[in-house]
Protein backbone atom coordinates (compact mmCIF):
# COMPACT_ATOMS: atom_id res chain seq x y z
CA UNK A 1 0.00 0.00 0.00
CA UNK A 2 2.83 2.40 0.89
CA UNK A 3 4.46 1.68 -2.47
CA UNK A 4 1.26 2.53 -4.36
CA UNK A 5 0.80 5.81 -2.44
CA UNK A 6 4.45 6.72 -3.05
CA UNK A 7 4.11 5.99 -6.80
CA UNK A 8 0.90 8.04 -7.05
CA UNK A 9 2.56 10.96 -5.26
CA UNK A 10 5.63 10.72 -7.51
CA UNK A 11 3.56 10.64 -10.72
CA UNK A 12 1.41 13.54 -9.48
CA UNK A 13 4.51 15.58 -8.61
CA UNK A 14 6.09 14.92 -12.01
CA UNK A 15 2.93 15.78 -13.93
CA UNK A 16 2.43 19.00 -11.93
CA UNK A 17 6.11 19.91 -12.54
CA UNK A 18 5.70 19.44 -16.29
CA UNK A 19 2.38 21.31 -16.38
CA UNK A 20 3.94 24.36 -14.76
CA UNK A 21 5.51 25.48 -18.04
CA UNK A 22 3.00 27.95 -19.47
CA UNK A 23 2.37 28.50 -23.18
CA UNK A 24 4.34 31.76 -23.04
CA UNK A 25 7.28 29.99 -21.39
CA UNK A 26 7.25 27.21 -23.99
CA UNK A 27 7.11 29.77 -26.82
CA UNK A 28 10.05 31.76 -25.41
CA UNK A 29 11.94 28.50 -24.91
CA UNK A 30 12.04 28.20 -28.71
CA UNK A 31 13.53 31.70 -29.09
CA UNK A 32 17.33 31.73 -29.60
CA UNK A 33 17.67 34.69 -27.20
CA UNK A 34 16.35 32.66 -24.25
CA UNK A 35 18.28 29.90 -22.53
CA UNK A 36 17.28 27.51 -19.80
CA UNK A 37 18.97 28.77 -16.68
CA UNK A 38 18.51 29.82 -13.10
CA UNK A 39 18.60 32.68 -10.63
CA UNK A 40 19.75 32.52 -7.01
CA UNK A 41 17.43 34.55 -4.83
CA UNK A 42 18.59 36.44 -1.71
CA UNK A 43 18.14 33.24 0.35
CA UNK A 44 20.39 31.28 -2.08
CA UNK A 45 17.43 29.28 -3.40
CA UNK A 46 17.98 28.23 -7.02
CA UNK A 47 14.95 28.98 -9.23
CA UNK A 48 14.96 27.53 -12.74
CA UNK A 49 13.50 29.29 -15.74
CA UNK A 50 14.63 31.11 -18.87
CA UNK A 51 17.41 33.69 -19.00
CA UNK A 52 17.58 36.19 -21.85
CA UNK A 53 20.99 36.38 -23.49
CA UNK A 54 21.58 39.93 -24.73
CA UNK A 55 23.22 38.93 -28.00
CA UNK A 56 23.40 42.46 -29.42
CA UNK A 57 24.56 44.18 -26.23
CA UNK A 58 26.82 41.82 -24.34
CA UNK A 59 27.54 44.34 -21.58
CA UNK A 60 23.92 44.41 -20.34
CA UNK A 61 24.34 41.03 -18.65
CA UNK A 62 26.58 42.66 -16.03
CA UNK A 63 23.93 45.12 -14.84
CA UNK A 64 20.58 43.30 -15.14
CA UNK A 65 19.04 40.00 -16.20
CA UNK A 66 15.69 39.25 -17.79
CA UNK A 67 14.32 36.07 -16.25
CA UNK A 68 11.15 34.19 -17.23
CA UNK A 69 9.51 31.98 -14.64
CA UNK A 70 7.80 28.76 -15.72
CA UNK A 71 4.38 30.40 -15.35
CA UNK A 72 5.45 32.91 -18.05
CA UNK A 73 6.06 35.85 -15.70
CA UNK A 74 8.92 37.96 -17.03
CA UNK A 75 11.10 39.74 -14.46
CA UNK A 76 13.97 42.19 -14.76
CA UNK A 77 16.38 41.46 -11.90
CA UNK A 78 19.31 43.53 -10.66
CA UNK A 79 22.46 42.77 -8.64
CA UNK A 80 20.92 44.19 -5.47
CA UNK A 81 17.88 41.88 -5.73
CA UNK A 82 19.46 38.44 -6.37
CA UNK A 83 22.72 36.66 -5.53
CA UNK A 84 23.40 35.49 -9.07
CA UNK A 85 22.22 33.77 -12.22
CA UNK A 86 23.43 31.45 -14.92
CA UNK A 87 22.69 29.82 -18.26
CA UNK A 88 24.59 27.63 -20.70
CA UNK A 89 28.24 27.87 -19.58
CA UNK A 90 27.82 31.38 -18.10
CA UNK A 91 27.60 31.88 -14.33
CA UNK A 92 27.26 35.28 -12.70
CA UNK A 93 27.47 36.33 -9.07
CA UNK A 94 26.36 39.63 -7.58
CA UNK A 95 28.70 41.91 -5.69
CA UNK A 96 25.71 44.08 -4.73
CA UNK A 97 26.12 46.68 -7.47
CA UNK A 98 26.88 44.60 -10.58
CA UNK A 99 27.11 41.02 -11.81
CA UNK A 100 30.52 39.41 -12.17
CA UNK A 101 30.98 36.50 -14.56
CA UNK A 102 32.94 33.52 -13.27
CA UNK A 103 35.57 33.05 -16.00
CA UNK A 104 37.87 30.67 -14.14
CA UNK A 105 36.63 28.38 -11.41
CA UNK A 106 39.24 27.01 -9.03
CA UNK A 107 39.34 24.86 -5.93
CA UNK A 108 40.65 27.70 -3.70
CA UNK A 109 40.21 30.88 -5.74
CA UNK A 110 38.11 31.97 -8.71
CA UNK A 111 38.54 34.70 -11.32
CA UNK A 112 35.64 36.96 -12.27
CA UNK A 113 35.06 39.53 -15.00
CA UNK A 114 32.88 42.59 -15.35
CA UNK A 115 32.54 44.71 -18.47
CA UNK A 116 31.73 48.41 -18.29
CA UNK A 117 30.90 50.79 -21.12
CA UNK A 118 31.48 54.52 -20.95
CA UNK A 119 30.08 56.81 -23.65
CA UNK A 120 30.54 60.52 -24.16
CA UNK A 121 29.82 63.05 -26.89
CA UNK A 122 32.09 65.70 -28.31
CA UNK A 123 31.02 68.56 -30.50
CA UNK A 124 31.62 68.12 -34.20
CA UNK A 125 33.13 70.54 -36.64
CA UNK A 126 30.89 73.41 -37.85
CA UNK A 127 27.96 71.92 -39.74
CA UNK A 128 28.72 68.40 -38.48
CA UNK A 129 26.82 66.38 -35.90
CA UNK A 130 28.45 65.73 -32.51
CA UNK A 131 30.53 62.58 -32.32
CA UNK A 132 29.84 59.88 -29.74
CA UNK A 133 32.77 57.94 -28.31
CA UNK A 134 32.48 54.64 -26.49
CA UNK A 135 35.01 52.91 -24.28
CA UNK A 136 34.59 49.24 -23.29
CA UNK A 137 36.65 48.09 -20.31
CA UNK A 138 37.08 44.63 -18.81
CA UNK A 139 37.66 44.57 -15.07
CA UNK A 140 38.88 41.41 -13.35
CA UNK A 141 38.35 40.31 -9.75
CA UNK A 142 39.50 37.41 -7.60
CA UNK A 143 37.84 35.88 -4.57
CA UNK A 144 38.68 32.99 -2.30
CA UNK A 145 35.78 30.81 -1.15
CA UNK A 146 36.10 31.96 2.45
CA UNK A 147 36.04 35.67 1.49
CA UNK A 148 32.97 37.86 1.17
CA UNK A 149 34.57 40.68 -0.83
CA UNK A 150 35.92 40.56 -4.39
CA UNK A 151 39.45 41.91 -4.87
CA UNK A 152 39.83 43.96 -8.05
CA UNK A 153 42.88 43.25 -10.20
CA UNK A 154 44.43 46.62 -11.04
CA UNK A 155 47.65 47.55 -12.77
CA UNK A 156 48.37 50.20 -10.15
CA UNK A 157 50.11 48.70 -7.10
CA UNK A 158 49.67 45.19 -8.50
CA UNK A 159 53.09 44.00 -7.32
CA UNK A 160 52.55 45.10 -3.72
CA UNK A 161 48.87 44.18 -3.45
CA UNK A 162 49.04 40.75 -5.02
CA UNK A 163 52.39 39.56 -3.69
CA UNK A 164 50.77 40.12 -0.28
CA UNK A 165 47.41 38.60 -1.33
CA UNK A 166 49.17 35.41 -2.44
CA UNK A 167 51.68 35.29 0.43
CA UNK A 168 50.39 31.85 1.46
CA UNK A 169 51.95 30.57 -1.80
CA UNK A 170 55.55 31.75 -1.42
CA UNK A 171 56.72 30.76 -4.92
CA UNK A 172 53.88 32.69 -6.58
CA UNK A 173 54.27 35.68 -4.27
CA UNK A 174 57.99 35.88 -5.13
CA UNK A 175 57.29 35.71 -8.88
CA UNK A 176 54.92 38.66 -8.52
CA UNK A 177 57.46 40.58 -6.43
CA UNK A 178 60.18 39.88 -9.02
CA UNK A 179 57.80 41.05 -11.78
CA UNK A 180 57.82 37.67 -13.53
CA UNK A 181 54.02 37.98 -13.39
CA UNK A 182 51.98 41.17 -13.70
CA UNK A 183 48.27 42.06 -13.84
CA UNK A 184 47.98 40.72 -17.40
CA UNK A 185 48.95 37.26 -16.13
CA UNK A 186 46.06 37.03 -13.66
CA UNK A 187 44.54 33.94 -15.31
CA UNK A 188 47.86 32.08 -15.05
CA UNK A 189 48.34 33.33 -11.48
CA UNK A 190 44.90 32.05 -10.43
CA UNK A 191 45.58 28.67 -12.04
CA UNK A 192 48.95 28.34 -10.29
CA UNK A 193 47.55 29.46 -6.94
CA UNK A 194 44.82 26.81 -7.07
CA UNK A 195 47.50 24.11 -7.36
CA UNK A 196 49.95 25.64 -4.91
CA UNK A 197 50.68 23.40 -1.89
Amino acid sequence: MKLIITLVLLITTLSVGCAQESKRYLKLKQNISYWEGYVLNRDSVKITGLVKDNLLNDTKKYSAVTFVQKDGTKLKLYPNTIKGYGYSSHNFISNGSSFLENVQHGRKLSLYKNVTVTSWSAGGAPGMAPMTHTNVKENFYVKRYNETVFKEVRKKNFKQDFSDYFKDCEELSNKILNEEYNHKDISKIVRKYNYCQ
